[in-house]
């Protein structure tokens, strides 16, 4: 979910929403025989309406499946992605060892994840050497920082994933 729009955010966490409407609407309206007589005259509607409602849940699924299985792929393979994927990895790497970086760590990088100490490479420089020597060349050329410019420059932006998450 990292750098993605508000909107696609939103919607990928909560997808299920209108799914879960027409899924209760479904069982409401599957319950009303047990209302007794009274409240079945006043629905006897309600048996026309259990396709439409099962249609409309089942197509609103499969657009919303679809939509985020194309914002996933889509996303794979960028360098916000691989980005945050290797700092992930990295964090739960360490935190299984039992070391946990505190606000000062974070602030210097404590992991080297974006700038290097010595003039050694930094984990993200070292990967995307290894991005553009060893993987598919079309590949590459899809996710690379040189398809999609990076405004804010890589530096800057390894330093925003390694500074402290403001509370």
């Amino acid at each position: 979910r990292m750098d993605m729009p508000f909107c696609t955010q939103f919607w990928s966490e909560y997808a299920s929403i209108p799914n879960a409407i027409g899924l209760v609407s479904l069982g409401t309206i599957l319950a009303i025989p047990s209302f007794g007589d009274e409240a079945q005259k006043n629905y006897d509607w309600a048996e026309d309406a259990i396709p439409l409602v099962f249609m409309i849940t089942s197509l609103w699924q499969m657009i919303a499946s679809s939509w985020g299985a194309k914002e996933l792929l889509a996303s794979s393979g960028t360098v916000p992605y691989w980005t945050a994927l290797e700092k992930w990895a990295t964090i739960q790497y360490f935190y299984r060892k039992g070391y946990v970086p505190t606000h000062k760590g974070w602030d210097n990088d404590v992991y080297q994840l974006g700038k290097a100490d010595n003039d050694e490479q930094s984990l993200f420089d070292t990967i995307e050497e290894y991005r553009k020597t060893n993987l598919d060349k079309s590949h590459v050329a899809s996710t690379s920082m040189d398809f999609k410019k990076d405004t804010r420059g890589c530096a800057k932006y390894c330093k925003d994933l390694c500074s402290t998450p403001k509370e």
